[in-house]
């Protein structure tokens, strides 16, 4: 049975549905609070004239809320402020989009016949409102193509809209625009929309946002709306990523988030779907990430993003209050699928490998798009025509590969010939596509506007081979130019980096060349829909009649760790600091998905101090890194939990040690120990890598005054002092070596031992002896600094003591106990004792400045063998095998 942390992750429809209109009510009336009191909007916002086109979606949200049952919002009653937005419009300036949302927004609040709110208005006031609805002088300009292919759509709504509230005596024009519309979307039933003039191939987000607007035209249309937008949402299901249904070409970035919960929403409710709750898991990921572009009810899609320029700055209100209407309109969808729940977050993306055809003939027939979801990479290969470089053909994955919004080409070669840009661009001539792989042809070399009746400008060709392998995407690349390649200025590919993922960037080319990685942080142009770069990898290469050219891009690992700021992973992360991210696991992980999202792997290292010793939550934890495909490395560091060491523990360690993908052992000694202990799963690499030396801790101390430091602390000279230091365990005997130091008779040693921990301490005056307690590092180096020599009197109990690598990094000599651990550590450059107090005494005995002398000089290899940097190098290969298995999940 599911706990409800569980189930918060996977909610109903119905719990989604109020989630989203919730925040909807909560957008809207904190942008009133803040900018718009009593829900009427300024005329100027940031220096742009706020016009119409936010009036109006103002009104039909507030609709949209009034339809869904809520009286009142910001302590105004709901209808009476959604008649004064209404009465507030210009109705000579509303058109098309904002004609029907004032329409419906007026059907909601009871019609425009018979309606009492409507009785004490003047005929100026109800003149004005049916001018708003009125969008027919758009009809011959749609016919004209003159508007984009989608406005049959759009105004054929706001004739529905107006024949719905009784204000349309003649339906001939409705009529003509369905049956335009249903022209549309014919060929939706076996490809897609080419949604542009001139047959270019654009096949982009409006053609799945043709059959949204026209959900209320759906029985006017008939079969062919249903047939068309049931065979596109089986092609979303496979191009949706998290970032949007749709990640190329106008109108994505947060407009592509909010299809993704449009598509989920109308898909379910009409049954057009066969994967219901994956689709509602999908809408739930979706308004989590749409939150987050929200601050007082304005969008954040134009800050460190960019928009498309029919979209910019003076556009904020308004599409902030566009996507909530799609949210509300979405949510009122969702209510009546009812309580069936969310699929677990994670199989909202399941695997992919799919080239998905938009066209079946003509020039575009070859127009498609690939689709790639999986564990080490996911993104989708646009093949498509457009008027921008945001159709261009490259991989598109929002949060790893994205391009600047209509800005500098990107991802694809480009030519510079005569002030112009040329690269191979619109509907390949040819694709092939095989598991894990595509290649593609172009024929021609043209400006990526260029319309398809315009002849290249420089004849050649482009044949592209992108594969996966692993966690890189490698491109080879063979380029001809016809003709006289000199006429080209200069030719170049880049590679853009975002600031919060950044990139390994490899490139070969078989003709002179040079490698740069420029710095484009802050400037405007390098923003997309979705984030801002901090870099560019740049090629910049010599032309020839035939080029040939080789790159690989990999992400560089994320590791969440589950002790970021401990020494131990600070050291260890820190030669490698530019081949991973790393950052601190939140302890809520769990409840997170957005986050494990953006996680490789989690490296494990003390699990009682990440989720605590509580058994069900850390049931909870495994079962959403495991849901999420994050994979799990665990440095065994400890045999069993720091403090609570009984069954509990033991089971808890057996439960990370079921789940682990790979362990890090310290020691072959403890491998074998922790191997007979814990049942590991089938998945489970198990790898011998060192813990790391001291030295750099130690590296302040080695030359400080002895004779001072010795005073303060309280010590007279001696010729040999032995220590005992580190935090006391029930594997160190420490009165072991009080008693032995105790019998032996020798009055050149002192034994100064800083961890007392309720033992016997003899009245003896070379002992010297203090409690344990936490001390800042300084104090814990500077009692290490007048050691001469480390005792560590260890039992198997457990698998490290980090107390060996205070040894090996300050060069102490070290006398150890039998302990396995310690002698591989060692090697030959430590001191055996035995394992009884007897066996110490007699080592004391015996013991040398000469022995103890040889012992400091050994550490000197024992410190090659643990340098940092090797281990880094090596948990950085285990790191790298284990985030490149693949996985059913992206």
């Amino acid at each position: 049975m599911e706990n409800s942390e569980e189930q918060e992750n996977r909610p109903t429809a119905n719990g989604l549905a109020e989630a989203m209109l919730d925040f909807v009510a909560t957008e809207i009336d904190a942008l009133a609070g803040r900018y718009a009191p009593g829900f009427r909007l300024p005329k100027v916002f940031a220096g742009h004239v706020v016009g119409q086109d936010a009036r109006s979606d103002l009104a039909f949200n507030l609709g949209l809320l009034f339809g869904s049952g809520r009286k009142e919002l910001g302590g105004l009653p709901l209808d009476q402020t959604l008649l004064n937005t209404l009465l507030g419009l210009d109705g000579r300036n509303t058109h098309t989009f904002f004609s029907y949302r004032a329409a419906e927004s007026l059907q909601r609040l009871g019609g425009y016949h018979d309606n009492p709110r409507l009785a004490q208005l003047s005929e100026s006031e109800l003149q004005n409102l049916r001018e708003a609805f009125d969008s027919s002088e758009s009809a011959p300009l749609v016919r004209e193509g003159k508007l984009p292919k989608n406005y049959a759509v759009v105004v054929a709504r706001c004739e529905h809209a107006r024949h719905q509230l009784g204000l349309l005596d003649d339906t001939s024009l409705l009529e003509e625009l369905c049956e335009r519309s249903r022209q549309l979307m014919l060929p939706a039933t076996e490809g897609w929309i080419d949604d542009s003039n001139e047959a270019r191939g654009q096949f982009d987000i409006y053609t799945p946002d043709i059959f949204l607007f026209a959900e209320p035209l759906a029985e006017r249309l008939g079969k062919v709306w249903e047939d068309g937008l049931r065979k596109v949402l089986g092609d979303v299901d496979s191009l949706a990523l998290p970032g949007g249904a749709i990640v190329w070409g106008r109108s994505v970035g947060a407009l592509g988030i909010a299809m993704t919960i449009e598509l989920a929403a109308i898909g379910t409710a009409r049954g057009l779907v066969d994967n219901p709750e994956t689709w509602l898991a999908r809408a739930a990921w979706s308004f989590e990430e749409l939150r987050g572009w929200y601050s007082n009810g304005v969008i954040r899609a134009h800050q460190q993003r960019s928009t498309m320029f029919y979209r910019g700055p003076d556009r904020r209100l308004q599409m902030g209050l566009d996507i909530l209407g799609k949210l509300a309109q979405a949510a009122l969808l969702l209510r009546s699928v009812g309580e069936l729940r969310a699929a677990k977050p994670f199989d909202a993306w399941q695997a992919v490998d799919r080239r998905i055809a938009f066209a079946t003939s003509g020039r575009n027939a070859a127009a498609s798009a690939w689709a790639l979801r999986s564990q080490n990479m996911s993104f989708v290969l646009p093949l498509v025509g457009g008027f921008s470089s945001d159709y261009l053909p490259a991989p598109r994955a929002p949060g790893l590969f994205e391009v600047p919004t209509s800005g500098p080409i990107s991802m694809t070669p480009v030519l510079h010939v005569g002030g112009k840009q040329l690269v191979a661009a619109g509907a390949p001539t040819r694709v092939e596509h095989r598991p894990g792989e595509i290649e593609v042809e172009y024929s021609g070399w043209r400006e990526p506007a260029a319309g398809p009746e315009q002849p290249a400008a420089l004849e050649g060709t482009r044949i592209a081979r992108l594969r996966v392998e692993g966690r890189s995407l490698w491109v080879e690349e063979e380029l001809e130019i016809q003709g006289d390649s000199r006429t080209v200025e200069a030719a170049a590919l880049q590679i853009p980096e975002l600031m919060q993922r950044p990139l390994d960037v490899e490139f070969e080319c078989d003709t002179e060349h040079r490698v740069s990685r420029i710095d484009v942080s802050g400037l405007a142009e390098y923003r997309s829909f979705w984030s801002e770069f901090g870099a560019v990898h740049q090629l910049d290469f010599e032309t020839a009649q035939r080029v040939r050219l080789r790159w690989r891009v990999t992400p560089r690992l994320r590791i969440k760790t589950s002790a970021q700021t401990h020494p131990y992973n600070r050291a260890l992360y820190r030669p490698i600091r530019d081949r991973v991210v790393t950052s601190q696991a939140s302890a809520e992980l769990p409840g997170l998905p957005l986050e494990l999202d953006q996680t490789d792997v989690l490296h494990m290292h003390w699990p009682e101090w990440w989720q605590g010793p509580d058994l069900d939550r850390n049931v909870r934890a495994l079962a959403a890194l495991r849901d999420a495909g994050v994979r799990i490395v665990w440095t065994n560091h400890n045999f069993a939990p720091h403090h609570f060491r009984g069954e509990e523990g033991r089971e808890l360690y057996r439960m990370w040690a079921k789940a682990a993908d790979a362990v890090i052992h310290h020691t072959e000694w403890g491998k074998q120990k922790a191997l007979a202990t814990y049942e590991y799963g089938e998945q489970t690499v198990h790898r011998v890598i060192p813990h790391g030396h001291w030295g750099d801790h130690h590296a302040l101390y080695r030359e400080v005054d002895r004779v001072k430091t010795e005073a303060a602390l309280g010590l007279s000279p001696c010729a040999i002092r032995l220590g005992v230091i580190g935090a006391p365990r029930i594997e160190k005997d420490v009165q072991l070596v009080l008693d032995a130091f105790h019998a032996c008779a020798r009055e050149d040693l002192q034994l100064f031992v800083a961890c007392i921990s309720g033992e016997d301490v003899p009245d003896d005056p070379r002992i010297h002896a203090i409690d344990s307690s936490h001390e800042p590092d300084h104090v814990y180096q500077q009692r290490l600094s007048v050691i001469d020599a480390l005792v560590l009197p260890f039992n198997e109990g457990m698998l490290m003591t980090g107390t060996a690598f205070d040894a090996i990094g300050a060069e102490k000599a070290a006398i150890i106990s039998d302990w396995p651990v310690l002698h591989e550590v060692f090697g030959e450059a430590a001191i055996g004792y035995g394992s009884t107090r007897d066996d110490l005494t007699r080592c004391l005995e015996s013991l040398t400045v000469e022995q103890v002398a040889a012992s400091g000089r050994g550490m000197q290899d024992c410190k090659r063998r643990t340098e940092w940097a090797e281990i880094a190098a090596q948990t950085f290969e285990l790191l790298d095998e284990v985030a490149s298995r693949s996985e059913a999940n992206c």
